[in-house]
């Protein structure tokens, strides 16, 4: 039996998650979705996402749910197998809406209703941690000796520092139970902190225009192309740097010379790979999950024949050579 949270949306997806019962359930993992999307039902029915959650909060409370509260969602890594998760609106930095916290509220004590989830603090990402935690706790460099691995990112803040010392009070409120806390509730809960603003104000007005064009058309960018570098166009930066699949980019939110080399690299990867049969990409600078695939699709293509490489999905100089282009700075 599918169990569904009451007041919930309930938009079903058909993939991206392993429909088998956990054999525990111990602990619910709040995110960040790094997007102002209305809702996450198009990016988890995608083929090419690899990921789930089982429940998604908008800012203003409303709660979406994906999958059953007692499958498995793609989105804790090593955590999966016993973690309820749950994605929320916004971007990397900044406080969850009190309607946020108070939706929040209402999740983590349904699994406590439903699941027998302790209302509890995680302190860390090991086995025997139970109780509510984020995302950040089974990322490097935070994640302890016998933790879980619940992402295979660096440097991953997921959901931030100020949404982090907001977990607290949503653990203390759902203690009292899944109706003590209405969606909607409009009383602030903790006032944000100001965004830092100041990341790449070494770009000039129309270099920022052109990173913001850069990153809205691979989709990571929402805000308006104004040429003012702040908080919004820092998380973009800074979210593009951390899902880049190669090239070793610190996600730091700045726009350097690294990153900047880095995205004209891509780009001539994307081109040169375009003139070879098989998938052909946007030619857009993200090396994400579908230019990694593309990579492999042309390995495997011509393996042993213009390809002299192992296939493993890493352009490195035997496939650059091949290419046409030069190595990734």
């Amino acid at each position: 039996m599918t169990i569904k949270m009451p007041g919930v949306v309930w938009k079903p997806i058909n993939r991206n998650y392993t429909k088998r019962a956990r054999a525990r359930t111990d602990c619910v993992i709040l995110h960040i979705a790094v997007t102002e999307a209305s809702s996450l039902y198009g990016w988890f029915t995608n083929p090419n996402a690899s990921a789930s959650s089982h429940f998604y909060v908008r800012r203003d409370g409303t709660i979406e749910q994906y999958l059953g509260a007692e499958y498995i969602s793609w989105a804790n890594g090593a955590g999966n197998s016993r973690a309820i998760t749950v994605e929320t609106q916004g971007m990397g930095h900044g406080s969850w809406t009190s309607q946020q916290v108070a939706a929040l509220a209402r999740i983590c004590a349904f699994a406590k209703s439903r699941f027998g989830v302790t209302m509890a603090l995680m302190p860390n990402s090991k086995p025997s941690s139970k109780g509510v935690g984020y995302h950040r706790l089974g990322c490097d460099p935070w994640r302890v000796a016998g933790g879980e691995s619940w992402s295979k990112a660096y440097g991953k803040i997921c959901p931030g520092g100020d949404r982090i010392e907001q977990v607290p009070g949503i653990v203390s409120v759902a203690r009292g139970g899944v109706d003590i806390v209405p969606v909607g509730d409009k009383k602030p809960i903790k006032k944000p902190k100001p965004v830092a603003t100041n990341k790449n104000k070494h770009l000039s007005k129309q270099k920022v225009k052109d990173v913001q064009k850069a990153l809205q058309r691979m989709g990571h960018y929402k805000g308006d192309i104004d040429g003012v570098a702040g908080g919004v166009t820092d998380e973009a930066i800074e979210y593009y740097q951390r899902t880049q699949e190669f090239g070793g980019l610190v996600a730091d939110g700045v726009w350097g010379p690294k990153t900047q080399a880095h995205y004209n690299w891509v780009k001539q990867l994307q081109t040169a790979m375009n003139k070879w049969k098989g998938t052909t990409l946007v030619v857009d600078g993200d090396y994400g999950k579908r230019t990694k695939a593309r990579v492999l699709e042309v390995m495997e293509r011509n393996h042993g024949k213009a390809y002299k490489g192992y296939p493993d999905a890493v352009p490195g100089p035997v496939f650059c050579k091949m290419l046409g282009i030069p190595t990734h700075p």
